[in-house]
């Protein structure tokens, strides 16, 4: 239960940065777009970071990263963040990548 909002949380903050509802640049966050010629779910993904030390592994970036990009283009591509987060709820739990 606690992962599960923990997960939301950064989902939220993730979908703000994304769509510029926080001050926040992504190039600032060290996230870099996924290529789009892949078979994308939606054109928000982000290419997974490797972690190689304990710091970096916890960090936001790392976490949420992969969990976002398994999110459907019906979450991802709604225009303000209170719609973001009731599809969120909606959606079907992703199989989480951390505990």
């Amino acid at each position: 239960m606690y992962y599960r909002i923990s997960l939301d949380l950064r989902f939220a903050l993730l979908y703000k940065t994304v769509t510029g509802h926080v001050a926040i640049n992504p190039d600032q966050t060290g996230l870099v777009a996924a290529d789009n010629r892949t078979r994308a779910n939606h054109r928000h993904k982000f290419r997974a970071i490797g972690a190689s030390s304990t710091g970096l592994r916890y960090s936001f970036a790392v976490r949420t990263v992969s969990d976002w990009n398994q999110l459907s283009v019906v979450v991802v591509e709604q225009e303000t963040p209170s719609a973001f987060k009731a599809q969120l709820a909606r959606s079907a739990p992703i199989a989480c990548c951390m505990p």
